[in-house]
Parts: structure tokens; sequence; C-alpha cells
């Protein structure tokens, strides 16, 4: 199984190790895992050695974009909600 980010680029699941990107080189900025629930959604944001965890409420997304940077990497999961979910994010990447 394999998660798309949003410019398409392939994030292997399972896979321990820092994504790599495919395509252009550039400095590593963030990756950033979203995980839906019913209710909530979970984020982990990894930037280097750093790891953060946060769980936002559904009705918190546009605090959440508020937090996104432009040159951010997210894989989220595939489930309903994902393209309603990345259509509300992207314009924030």
């Amino acid at each position: 199984m394999a998660l798309r980010t949003l410019d398409r680029r392939m994030v292997a699941a399972g896979d321990k190790s820092t994504p790599k990107r495919i395509g252009r080189s550039r400095e590593m900025g963030r990756f950033i895992g979203v995980d839906f629930h019913k209710a909530t959604f979970a984020v982990c944001f990894m930037e280097g050695e750093k790891k953060r965890f946060k769980t936002y409420k559904i009705v918190e997304i546009e605090w959440f974009c508020s937090e996104l940077k432009s040159d951010d990497e997210v894989a989220v999961e595939t489930t309903t909600n994902t393209r309603h979910f990345v259509r509300i994010i992207q314009d924030h990447l």
C-alpha cells in the first residue's frame, strides 16, 4: 500500500525511514502525515529528527491550514473524506 502526496510523489506506507523525494532536489522541509478519525484527525509533523504530534477536531481544519508552509510535503490516509480534505488544504501548500 502507498500514500500519495499532494503533488503525486509516492511515499510508502509503513516505511520507517524518512520519506525520500522523487524528482527535483531541494533542502528537506517538513513531512506531515495525516490520519482521519470520525470527529478528529491526527497529524505528525516531521522536520529533520524532530517529530511533533497533534490532534485536531474536524472543525479545526482551518487552524491546521494556518500551520502549513508552502514547501510542506503532506501524506494523507486514503478514506472517504480524503478528497474533501485535500481540496481544503491544497491552496495552503
